[in-house]
Order: C-alpha cells, then structure tokens, then sequence
C-alpha cells in the first residue's frame, strides 16, 4: 500500500510474496490472483498496492528470455493495480522446496552465477518500475553462509563478494543511464551468515567495497563512490537484528552515521524464550518450530552477556541438555507474524519491530518497507493461523501500516 506521500516521495509498505510457492511466472501469477488481490482489496480497497515480489531464477529467467512473457506479466500487474517496487532476489532457487536449509544461501558472492541473476532480476524489476516512481531495491544474501565462521574462513568470501557487488553497482548504474531507473541492491544481514551484524555490515562497506571504488569508471556523472554508495546498500531485517541482540537505536545510529544506506527495510519477528534452563514449557512451546524446511538459527545470551550462536534450533537443544553456562535468553531465527504476541513462557521480538515503526513513523527515512512471514504454513500449535493466508496477511499488512501512520 501507499504509506504517505505521492510520486517520487511516496513510502511503499507491502508483504513479500516469497510466502506463496510459486516459482514459474504462471505460478506467480495464479499465487496473486488467489492471494495478493485479496489482500489489496483488503487494506488498498481495489489498489493502487504495492507488492514486494520474490523473483528467483527460473521465473527470471522466463520473463527475460521472452518478451511477450513480460509484457503479459507486465499488463498483468497494471491490470490489478500493483506496484512493484521491490525484489526478494535472497532465495536464487527454489524456497519452497522440501528441505533448503543451507541452500537458500547459494549461489554466494564468489559464484559468478549470483550476480548473473542479480543482473537479470534488475533488468526485470525496471521493466515493471512506474515511470512517476522509478526507484527499485532488491535484498540479496550478505555474500554467504559460513559453517565455521573465523576471519580466514571469511576473507576470501568478503574480498570475492565486494567485486562481484561492485561490478553489480557499475551495471545498475550503467541500467539507470539508460533507461532512468534506479535499482539498489540491498544486503541483508542474517544470523551466522558472512555478514549477520549491522557492526560487520558496516566494517565490510568500509574496508571492502568502498575502497574499490577508484577501479570503476565514472557513469551518469558520478565517480566510482557515487556509483557505490548510490546502488549498493542494506536491507534491515528487524527478525535477524533482533536475534542478534543487536540494540534498534543502537544499530540505527550506526548505520546512519556510517553512511551505508538503507534502502529497505523487511518487517519481522523472532522467537524468543527467557531462562530456558528454568523454563521447559517455553522449551516444549519452541521445539515445535523444529521443522525440516528451513534453518532456523539460535542465539543464546549467558548470564554474562556473552553470546553462544547455533546453526540450527537442535544444536542449540543439544547444547543447552548439557553443562552449559547460564541462559539468560534466547532468540530464535523463526519469522512468526508481525501482529501475534508470543504465547506463554514463549514471546517474540514484537518490541524491536514497534521500535524500528516508531522510528519510521516520526522520522521517515526509507521509502520501502515489506513484510516478510513466510512461514505461516509451518506454524505449529499454539502459533498456527487461525484463519486464511488472506485474512493472516491483510492482519500483517494492517498492523505495520498503523505503526508507521498511527492509523
């Protein structure tokens, strides 16, 4: 939906469909014609309403390869009034497959194949751009996964990672010149990833891909820092920051100060459990989120403030059944929807997403906010929808909108 604003000042707030299966441009089409179209008639009565859209490799490859395919998508989206604004280009390949895991991580930054897809999807994304409001982001994997993260481990990945990214930013703004719309390419930083904290963001930015910028040629007017900073960013996800036990206003300042831009902001919630050692119900409550479809990464913070992180929920379980330290709390990398408060002895990081809301509501500085729960099919128990996809969506939808406005 239109937050406030109009043209090329307007704020964007949508859900991301990564929730729905699709991964053919049919398949898409027939998950908004059954979902998104509801969920507008809902909170946009008829439209306009924006849509963030996740495009993984098959369906850009179709909508690249075929014009026709394109223009009928394209028709498409206008005839039901949607605005897309922004890309999930996270998940290259299939999300919704039986098992990810790991997966959803590749290809990263070092394989050529990322920002050949990067590429295409930013090619799309500005075929379907409105001419009053030709800006663009996508969120992309921060660079890779890291099974044993140490700063060997990870240096090459960073150095890699750093040139494809800038070679991106010198093709987006080579697109821009062309055909004048901007696309940022927005990363987003997640729990045991090459890049999980807005800190590690930060120090990558300034010690890896700023100082390449004297190798890249000028482009619309801009030397080779314009063209960085100007189409290389970072997607803020307030689920992953808060798994960190990343303080919002602490980071936010950060960032800001930094310079690294903000380009878009996906709005999510994490589990989080007190005193797990003294709290088997909260325990029993998160085990039924152990599901083999996704990871779901744990961060444990001792008694001492020291942080303990886990790939996945059953290592952590595993860890904690022995003699380890005490527990303050934990947080989950489990996105549960917005507007559910937790359940028991099991709550959520609700306060940090009302943080980064009020934020933006009395300080707007990002023009696209998305949702981002793609889990309501794996919910379990206590947590599980008590109504359509629809209905939970419309709900989502409806709650961040009332925080960034108040009404």
């Amino acid at each position: 939906m239109i937050v406030d604003g109009s043209g090329r000042k307007r704020r964007l707030l949508s859900y991301c469909t990564n929730v729905h299966p699709g991964e053919t441009v049919r398949e898409i089409v027939r998950d908004l014609e059954q979902f998104a179209v509801p969920v507008r008639d809902n909170c946009a009565a008829g439209g306009p309403f924006a849509l963030g859209l996740r495009l993984g490799e098959v369906a850009v490859d179709e909508l690249i390869s075929d014009q026709r395919v394109l223009e009928k998508f394209r028709e498409f989206l206008s005839d039901e009034r949607f605005l897309p604004y922004t890309l999930n280009v996270f998940p290259q390949r299939t999300f919704h497959a039986p098992v990810v895991k790991e997966a959803v991580y590749l290809p990263d930054w070092a394989d050529p194949a990322r920002a050949r897809y990067t590429m295409r999807a930013a090619h799309v994304l500005a075929s379907l751009l409105p001419d009053e409001d030709p800006f663009g982001t996508m969120s992309t994997v921060p660079l890779g996964w890291c099974d044993e993260k140490t700063p060997a481990s990870t240096s090459a990945l960073r150095s890699a990672g750093a040139r494809a990214i800038a070679e991106v930013a010198a093709d987006l703004a080579r697109l821009e010149a062309r055909t004048g719309r901007r696309i940022q390419l927005c990363l987003e930083p997640e729990p045991l990833c090459v890049l999980e904290t807005v800190a590690e963001t930060i120090a990558w930015f300034e010690e890896h891909l700023w100082p390449l910028a004297p190798r890249l040629d000028p482009v619309g007017g801009l030397g080779g820092e314009g063209v960085l900073r100007r189409h290389v960013g970072v997607c803020y996800d307030t689920c992953h920051v808060a798994v960190e036990y990343e303080d919002h206003e602490e980071a936010w300042e950060a960032l800001r100060s930094s310079g690294v831009a903000v380009g878009k902001i996906q709005l999510s919630c994490a589990l989080e459990v007190d005193r797990p050692k003294e709290n088997p119900e909260g325990l029993r409550l998160l085990d039924g989120f152990d599901e083999p479809r996704f990871l779901h990464q744990v961060v444990a913070r001792g008694d001492d403030r020291s942080h303990h992180r886990f790939s996945d929920l059953p290592l952590f379980r595993q860890w904690l059944a022995q003699d380890s330290p005490a527990v303050e709390s934990a947080r989950c990398h489990f996105h549960v929807p917005i507007h559910m408060e937790g359940r028991g002895p099991l709550g959520t990081t609700q306060r940090l997403l009302r943080a980064a809301l009020d934020d933006q509501r009395h300080a707007p500085s990002v023009r696209h906010l998305e949702v981002e729960t793609y889990t309501f099919s794996l919910l379990p128990g206590e947590f599980g929808a008590t109504s359509s996809l629809v209905d939970d969506l419309t709900q989502e939808v409806r709650y961040a909108a009332l925080g960034l406005t108040g009404r």
